[in-house]
């Protein structure tokens, strides 16, 4: 009987070692993913900080081109009203 109990010990034992190492490389593509994730996430921001850079000059070019067309209006407007 005590050499039953000590083979279901053995295969316990070694069922133990056989999860534990599936649990280690479970682990460690969850630490790849991980890594993975992390940098598609610094990626993200760094095109974000683009993106808004982008916006900004759009923004500039924008409020350039509104007072641009303002002047050339009020000068429109300035020559319609002399030669009326």
């Amino acid at each position: 009987m005590s050499e039953n109990i000590l083979s279901a010990t053995d295969r316990n034992a070694r069922a133990c070692e056989v999860c534990l190492r599936e649990v280690q490389s479970e682990l460690a593509d969850m630490r790849d993913d991980r890594a993975v994730i992390v940098a598609i996430l610094n990626r993200l921001d760094a095109g974000q900080g683009s993106y808004n850079a982008e916006l900004r000059a759009l923004r500039s070019q924008l409020d350039r081109f509104r007072n641009e067309t303002r002047e050339t209006l009020a000068r429109i407007e300035q020559h319609l009203t002399k030669e009326g």
